[in-house]
């Protein structure tokens, strides 16, 4: 759908301004409401020019570990389209994890290869999912 907004908070705080935010946008919008307890704010100022881990919503929890873990910056993004990224911070980076649970064809690992081939950014992009995220996926005919 063009001009669809896609919210992903991380907690079920931030709802109550993104649900004003919607009301007043003359786009349509879909929020994926958050699944777990979630996290707060980004943990990035650029101190570790090697890594970045980038996440949304419930795995988030989930990639803030790993990030920590791995001696990774961290990246919470709370708008999936547009894709809301600060390109300068993207491009600082020579490889960024992108942890989510979603289909990696539409996601944020999607957007981000996307932008990383756009801006011809020199950067190696790689996709991983929760230890324990399984999808199913099932065609019925």
């Amino acid at each position: 759908m063009p001009d669809l907004n896609i919210f992903c908070p991380a907690t079920l705080t931030g709802l109550d301004s993104l649900f004003i935010e919607c009301l007043f946008t003359n786009f349509p919008s879909y929020i994926r409401i958050p699944k777990g307890p979630g996290i707060q704010g980004n943990i990035c100022d650029i101190k570790n020019r090697d890594s970045l881990v980038m996440s949304y919503g419930s795995a988030s929890e989930y990639a803030l570990n790993f990030a920590q873990t791995n001696n990774c910056e961290f990246l919470l993004v709370e708008r999936l389209k547009p894709l809301v990224i600060d390109e300068e911070v993207a491009a600082n980076f020579h490889k960024t994890i992108v942890i989510e649970d979603h289909f990696a064809a539409i996601g944020l690992y999607s957007k981000m290869c996307q932008l990383i081939n756009e801006k011809r950014f020199d950067c190696y992009v790689t996709l991983i999912s929760p230890i324990d995220y399984s999808l199913v996926v099932q065609n019925n005919f």
